[in-house]
C-alpha cells in the first residue's frame, strides 16, 4: 500500500484534488481515504463514502498533534481492513506535514509522493503568518498552484506563488491548476527523495501543541430536525449544522449567501432529494458545495455520482462553516465572537427561509 498526503491550508482545494484524483484511478484499483476532519460535522468523508471509497475519518484538532495516537491507529486499521493499494490522506489546514510523514513511515507502510497545494491568491500572506503553511511547503514534494483563477489575468505570470515555487531550494516539479486542486493522478507517482529534510521534524512548541488540544464543542438540537455544533479551536471556530429531512430551495439558497469577513470558508453537502430545484439524473447523486467568506465569489457546485442508494437512509444535510480571528497569532476578540454569533444566527434564519415543507 502506497500512502499520499495532499495538504494545503484551510481553502486551498484538498477536497476538489481528492474527488478529483478518485475519478481518474486505474481500473480495478481499491483506494482509501483517510480524513483529517477540522470541524465536527463530517462532509467530505459522507461525500466520499456515498462514492463507494472506503473512508475512515479523523474529527477534531490536528492529526500530527493531538489526535497523533489516534491517526497511526486509525490508518493501520484502514489498511488492514480495506487492503488498498493506495490511501489519499487529507490532514487539517492546521498541521505539521513532516510531522505526519514520519508517523506514515514509522507504521512501516510505503510513503508515497507528499503533494502541497499553494493558493496563489493568499499565499503571500500565509508565508509571512502561518508556520502551519511553511512547514506543508517544506515537506512538499511537489507543489500544486491553485487558485489562480482568483488572481487579475495580468498577474498571472507574474504571480508571487509561481516565482516562490520557481526559487525554492531544493526545487521540487511544480503544477498550475487551471481549476482548482484537478491535476493528474501520475503525480502521485513522481520519484521522491529518501530522506525527510534535515531539519528538526519536532519543533511544534509544547504550548503550541496544548492550544491545539483546547477545544470547546457544544451541540444545539432545535426539534425541528435542525442541529447545530459549534467546535471552539485556537483562533478557529466551527460552525456545523445537520439538517435530517429537510428539503432546501436551491436557488433560494444559493442567491441568499451572505459574505461577512469572520467566515473564511464554508461548504455543504446536499442530497439530490434535499436540494429542490436541482436537476439530477438520479437520487443517488450528492452536491457538494464550496464557498469564500472574505473573497466572496459564487461556490463551485461539484455533482458526486452515488454508488448505491439506500432506500432506508433519512436524507441528510451537513453545512460547515469555518471562521476565522483576523491572525493565527491572536486570540479572537469580543467583537470577533460577537461578529460570528450574528452570522450564524442569520444563516440559521435563511436556512428555515429555505426550507420546502411537503
Amino acid at each position: 500500500t502506497v500512502v499520499n498526503i495532499i495538504s494545503g491550508p484551510l481553502s486551498s482545494g484538498k477536497s476538489t484534488a481528492i474527488l478529483s484524483l478518485l475519478k481518474q484511478r486505474p481500473q480495478g484499483e481499491k483506494w482509501a481515504v483517510l480524513i483529517n476532519e477540522s470541524g465536527d460535522v463530517g462532509i467530505d468523508g459522507t461525500a466520499l463514502s456515498a462514492m463507494g471509497v472506503p473512508v475512515r475519518e479523523i474529527a477534531g484538532g490536528c492529526a500530527c498533534c493531538a489526535n497523533g495516537v489516534v491517526f497511526r491507529a486509525a490508518l493501520i486499521q484502514l489498511v488492514a481492513r480495506e487492503r488498498p493499494s493506495r490511501v489519499l490522506v487529507e490532514p487539517s489546514g492546521i498541521g505539521e506535514t513532516t510531522r505526519l510523514k514520519s508517523m506514515i513511515i514509522a507504521t512501516g507502510l510505503s510513503l508515497g509522493a507528499t503533494i502541497t497545494l499553494i493558493p496563489a491568491d493568499v499565499h503571500d500572506a500565509l508565508l509571512e503568518k502561518s508556520y502551519y503553511y511553511q512547514d506543508q511547503l517544506r515537506a512538499a514534494d511537489v507543489f500544486i498552484i491553485t487558485r489562480s483563477d482568483l488572481l487579475q489575468p495580468s498577474n498571472c505570470k507574474k504571480m508571487s506563488a509561481l516565482i516562490y515555487a520557481q526559487e525554492y531550494f531544493p526545487p521540487k516539479p511544480i503544477v498550475i491548476c487551471q481549476q482548482r486542486g484537478d491535476f493528474a493522478v501520475s503525480i502521485l507517482d513522481i520519484s521522491i527523495s529518501e530522506q525527510l529534510d534535515p531539519l528538526p521534524v519536532t519543533i511544534f512548541s509544547d504550548e503550541d501543541e496544548e492550544e491545539e488540544k483546547k477545544s470547546v464543542v457544544i451541540r444545539f438540537n432545535r426539534g425541528d430536525g435542525l442541529v447545530r455544533h459549534e467546535t471552539k479551536r485556537s483562533h478557529r471556530k466551527f460552525v456545523g449544522f445537520v439538517l435530517t429531512k429537510w428539503k432546501i430551495d436551491r436557488d433560494r439558497f444559493l442567491d441568499g449567501l451572505e459574505q461577512s469577513l469572520p467566515l473564511e470558508r464554508a461548504k455543504a453537502l446536499f442530497p439530490a432529494i434535499s436540494f429542490f430545484g436541482s436537476s439530477s439524473s438520479t437520487m443517488k447523486t450528492s452536491f457538494l458545495l464550496n464557498w469564500l467568506g472574505k473573497e466572496f465569489s459564487p461556490p463551485t457546485l461539484t455533482e458526486i455520482p452515488g454508488q448505491s442508494c439506500d432506500k432506508k437512509a433519512v436524507p441528510t444535510v451537513r453545512i460547515q462553516l469555518i471562521f476565522s480571528s483576523s491572525s493565527d497569532n491572536a486570540n479572537p476578540s469580543c467583537d470577533y465572537d460577537e461578529d460570528v454569533a450574528a452570522f450564524t444566527s442569520r444563516f440559521e434564519s435563511h436556512l428555515s427561509a429555505c426550507r420546502v415543507l411537503d
